[in-house]
């Protein structure tokens, strides 16, 4: 499930997980990543999380993964990371230069201060249908 271009289905279910996430851990941000060995990772950033709680983000990450299985999201594609951190950042400046609700795709650029073959970045919270329906990509 790795390999390969990232998917609507992925994008849902990401989408499905962020809903329920967000109910614990408000969400600045969140987006895809596929880094140069291939791999999709869902970056889902939070003000409320930090160094201090970093382990009750991934607990919640388990625990809606366990309650809400889906074969389009594995527990260990998600990182969570912190409002503050440099990824976070760049794709919450550059979902926020896209005119309208939509998701944003780069390929091969430098993000933050790693190289990506492919980044999806989510629309901003208030423009998403956390009922899990696709977005215009």
């Amino acid at each position: 499930m790795d390999q390969g271009p990232l998917v609507t289905e992925q994008l849902d279910a990401g989408l499905t997980f962020l809903g329920e996430y967000e109910k614990k851990f408000p969400v600045q941000v969140a987006f895809w990543i596929k880094n140069v060995e291939g791999k999709w990772r869902l970056y889902v950033a939070s003000e409320k999380i930090s160094d201090s709680n970093f382990t009750l983000g991934y607990k919640e990450v388990v625990r809606i993964t366990h309650e809400h299985p889906d074969p389009w999201l594995d527990p260990f594609q998600i990182r969570v990371i912190g409002a503050d951190d440099l990824l976070a950042k760049a794709a919450l400046d550059a979902i926020q230069q896209t005119p309208k609700p939509m998701y944003k795709r780069l390929r091969q650029t430098k993000f933050g201060t790693e190289f990506v073959e492919e980044i999806c970045i989510y629309p901003l919270l208030n423009t998403w249908d956390l009922n899990g329906s696709s977005r215009q990509v």
